[in-house]
């Protein structure tokens, strides 16, 4: 199965997008798909990656992971 076709057969990630955009997303969905599917369909990578950004959170990862 070609890329392309799995993501013709998606259903999760449009159903979350329209939710994020207060129930309607539009329908240029293929737009959506390059600019933020990840976000969408992965929003707690996202949240781990705001936190890391925190230098704050950053320092504390950095030293609980034995830095040195």
């Amino acid at each position: 199965m070609g890329a392309g076709l799995a993501l013709e057969r998606e259903t999760i990630w449009p159903q979350r997008l329209h939710q994020i955009a207060g129930g309607d997303a539009g329908g240029d969905l293929e737009w959506w798909r390059f600019v933020g599917r990840d976000v969408v369909v992965f929003p707690e990578v996202v949240t781990v990656a705001d936190a890391l950004l925190d230098p704050t959170m950053a320092e504390l990862v950095w030293v609980d992971g034995g830095a040195g």
